[in-house]
């Protein structure tokens, strides 16, 4: 992965958590301004609590296919090592 790519994740990271933190303490007006600056095309289609479900569901997506990707690198390294010995 590239530097930049790394920062792009990185910065994705914060603001999902600088926003979920937001919603969840009720600071909807900061929640807004997170969303505005992030994805303002996110508003124009959902409600604050809509964008809160999406983007959760997006993470816990993103984290399944990610286990699965590593299982299958587990396996293939373990049949390759399994071949050689």
């Amino acid at each position: 992965m590239t530097e930049q790519r790394q920062a792009q994740v990185l910065d994705e990271k914060r603001w999902k958590a600088n926003f979920y933190h937001a919603f969840e303490n009720s600071y909807l007006y900061k929640a807004e301004e997170i969303i505005l600056d992030q994805r303002p095309y996110m508003l124009e289609a959902s409600t604050l609590p809509e964008i809160y479900k999406d983007l959760k569901k997006e993470d816990r997506n993103s984290k399944l296919i990610m286990l699965i990707l590593m299982g299958l690198v587990v396996g293939v390294v373990g049949w390759v090592a399994s071949c050689i010995g």
